[in-house]
């Protein structure tokens, strides 16, 4: 298993939402049964105040499964849970792997970055929504993961003193695919087939693992294999002095 470092504090799964809104939801019936009460003592109408209790605990009932309903499709629930698809995934790297999550050094930051004797990876999470459009893959996307590998790439090079032998390669893991256009290749999660744009490399979790462990220069593909050692001691100084 690979070295995982980080992310304890990171994004809050669909599992913690739901918990919360449970706990707001019954704080409120809570607080609204007190105020009922205190109201019935004051002389109010305990028939109307009862109606009043059942309209409100109603509509914070309704409101927490729309809500739940919400966040589950949302950045903090469904984003989430694929964030956790991808890490599973990394975390069964071989132990000379270190996985670095919510990884940040020298002013930029990846969802993760991975490194070992494969070489160097900064790898984003990318669930394609429009399955059925065959929407091209924007170039301004690939071009603010590439940005941000390249400086990683920058900052880590002159602080563990590798300079320019070190090279972090780009790449997205596409979830649901399908319908997603490279160019005139169309992505097909059933035919998981390794594809680079400007400079990213587009895998699909079946794709990840394989691309990681094989690392080296070939096509489309920049970094270059680490020395079991020299993966070894970068882990560790990344593990020192990055911020994850």
């Amino acid at each position: 298993m690979a070295q995982v470092v980080g992310g304890k504090g990171g994004r809050v799964g669909s599992e913690t939402l739901r918990t919360l809104t449970t706990v707001a939801a019954v704080v409120l019936v809570v607080a609204a049964l007190f105020a009922g009460i205190k109201f019935v003592s004051a002389g109010a109408s305990a028939v109307l105040v009862a109606v009043v209790l059942v309209v409100v605990t109603a509509g914070l009932v309704v409101g927490k499964l729309v809500l739940d309903r919400r966040l589950g499709a949302g950045p903090g629930g469904r984003r989430a849970e694929d964030t956790e698809a991808v890490a599973g995934d990394l975390a069964s790297l071989p132990d000379s792997w270190w996985v670095f999550r919510d990884f940040f050094f020298g002013g930029s930051g990846v969802e993760f970055l991975a490194v070992g004797p494969g070489g160097a990876f900064a790898v984003e999470v990318f669930r394609w929504l429009a399955r059925d459009t065959g929407t091209s893959f924007h170039e301004r996307v690939t071009s603010d993961l590439r940005g941000r590998a390249a400086d990683l790439e920058a900052a880590i090079g002159r602080a563990s003193g590798l300079g320019s032998t070190l090279c972090v390669q780009p790449v997205f893991v596409c979830l649901e695919g399908e319908g997603l256009r490279l160019g005139e290749i169309l992505l097909h999660p059933s035919a998981p087939d390794l594809r680079h744009v400007c400079g990213v490399l587009i895998a699909t979790r079946g794709d990840l693992l394989p691309l990681l462990r094989a690392g080296g220069p070939r096509d489309g593909v920049r970094t270059r294999t680490l020395e079991p050692d020299m993966a070894l001691r970068l882990g560790r100084f990344l593990k020192e002095k990055a911020v994850v």
